[in-house]
């Protein structure tokens, strides 16, 4: 029999959750007081951990290599009051975080001389214990296409498949958080229950259940309780309870049930989701400026970049196989990327959708953007500088390696369509070299837009220096008409080809 956790967060007895599982979800709308409940049991439990989901995180190395150890594991926990003043209080989420820089020289330290000539005459990393191996490790597993390392005396990232690398300061928002809860969890030492403030902030489905999944692994001995507004989220933990903060009454009344995660009132989705169903699109993308623009023309959808196609179509099917949608539908929009007209079809049955041009970046080549860009700026040299363009892109596309790549991606999208039969030995694999040669053959006969349907090597993205941009100048020029009156004119004009999600 699993044994029984009480948390009190109120004088009468009557006051307090009752649960046998591991983890505890505390789910509640804004304004529900789940920042002030949390706080209570914070402070009526002193040795709990709380991760805040409010996080200043700047990270700047060596910042405390000065300090002795003793000082460091005294600060790692306390925050800086927002007016900067000198008393220092318990994490919450009206306190501006100022510990990452501490946590990262902790486990620092143990990535010192020693360790590493501990580890070179062959010791396991048991033995030497070293903590920022181990978040390493997870962080390298959840963050597949970078990883963390120790690299000339400093935690830099590497682009997998590079000989490139940078300090842990560039890191993302999102990869930042992760880092920070990692670590965060893994100093927790002794603590038997570890709070997570909004564990969704900053996180995209790719990486949410991913993470928490880890940091439970971390520490397994210790409960975990989240605050959490998303339904989602709190659904997919494993062995866990789920309440429900139904009333709050300022400063310190609440009244928190119990909920089954397979009879979630409808009360509860209205109130954390909303009573207007929220449509959500994924997309293939993980940088700022590809969201931005399809948040801007998709102004109706909340937009969740997951990173590749694979995982826009998987996100997608699998959200709407779920019985309980919780008031929201979902989308996915992905790369056309040589995709024929019903491979296209087939996805829409599935509620994804895919771009009018073989990649994202193509998007901002099309003549009809490029004309009204310039007609904006009150340039009259379009005809000129579109035809440079133009002829650069079309002497791309007669490129060798462009032809190579053509071929490899036909063959790779051949592979994926066959895959379970290639598995099952149904099948074998024989690409039809002649039929793409074929294809080849004609592309010096497609004209301009053709051509960014079929073009998907991010290299045309050099072309636009013809239009005297830079291309991160281009997209800002582009994205900056959104901010203007010409906003519907231009959200018309990409509409033209952008797919009409519905």
């Amino acid at each position: 029999m699993p044994e029984e956790k009480i948390i009190k967060y109120g004088s009468p007895e009557d006051e307090k959750i009752v649960f046998s599982t591991k983890n505890l979800s505390i789910i509640g709308s804004n304004g529900s007081g789940k920042s002030s409940l949390m706080r209570k049991i914070k402070d009526l439990n002193p040795t709990f951990t709380m991760i805040s989901a409010h996080k200043n995180l700047t990270i700047k190395q060596g910042l405390y290599r000065a300090n002795e150890d003793d000082w460091l594991s005294e600060h790692k926990s306390y925050f800086r009051s927002p007016t900067r003043g000198e008393a220092q209080t318990p994490s919450d989420n009206n306190s501006l975080q100022d510990d990452f820089n501490q946590m990262i020289e902790i486990v620092f330290r143990d990535y010192n001389d020693e360790s590493v000539e501990a580890l070179n005459s062959r010791k396991t990393l048991d033995d030497i214990n070293r903590r920022l191996d181990k978040i390493f490790h997870i962080w390298n597993s959840i963050f597949i296409d970078k990883k963390l390392l120790y690299k000339d005396k400093k935690i830099k990232v590497q682009v997998v498949g590079e000989e490139t690398f940078y300090d842990i300061e560039n890191l993302s928002d999102g990869e930042r958080s992760a880092l920070y809860v990692l670590i965060k969890v893994t100093l927790a030492d002794s603590s038997p229950t570890i709070i997570i403030d909004e564990p969704e902030t900053f996180l995209n489905p790719s990486i949410l259940n991913s993470l928490f999944d880890a940091c439970e692994k971390i520490k397994n001995e210790a409960n975990f309780i989240y605050f959490s507004h998303d339904l989602e989220f709190v659904t997919t933990r494993k062995n866990n309870t789920i309440f429900w903060i139904k009333k709050y009454k300022y400063p310190d009344s609440w009244s928190v049930e119990n909920i089954d995660p397979q009879d979630i009132p409808e009360e509860l989705i209205v109130r954390v989701v909303g009573a207007k169903k929220q449509k959500i699109l994924f997309v293939e993308s993980e940088k700022n400026k590809d969201s931005q623009l399809y948040q801007l023309l998709y102004a109706d959808f909340k937009v969740w970049p997951v990173g590749s196609c694979e995982n826009v179509i998987n996100y997608t099917k699998a959200f709407n196989s779920r019985t309980e949608k919780f008031n929201k539908e979902y989308f996915g929009l992905i790369d056309r990327d040589l995709r024929s007209d019903e491979q296209i079809e087939s996805l829409k049955t599935s509620k994804i959708f895919c771009l009018p041009v073989a990649i994202y970046e193509n998007i901002f080549l099309s003549k009809n953007i490029i004309n009204f860009v310039f007609n904006h700026l009150g340039r009259t040299d379009f005809e000129v500088k579109f035809s440079e363009v133009e002829i650069e892109i079309k002497q791309k596309v007669l490129d060798d390696n462009f032809k190579l790549g053509y071929k490899k991606s036909k063959i790779i999208q051949l592979f994926n369509i066959n895959i379970e039969s290639i598995a099952k030995g149904e099948v074998q694999l024989v690409p039809d070299l002649t039929l793409y040669d074929s294809e080849i053959s004609s592309f010096d006969s497609k004209n301009y837009e053709d051509i960014l349907k079929i073009f998907n090597q991010k290299n045309l993205k050099g072309c636009i220096s013809k239009l005297g941009y830079d291309w991160i100048d281009w997209q800002n020029q582009i994205l900056n008409i959104f901010n203007t009156d010409k906003v519907d004119k231009i959200k018309e004009e990409f509409f033209k080809t952008m797919p009409i999600i519905e």
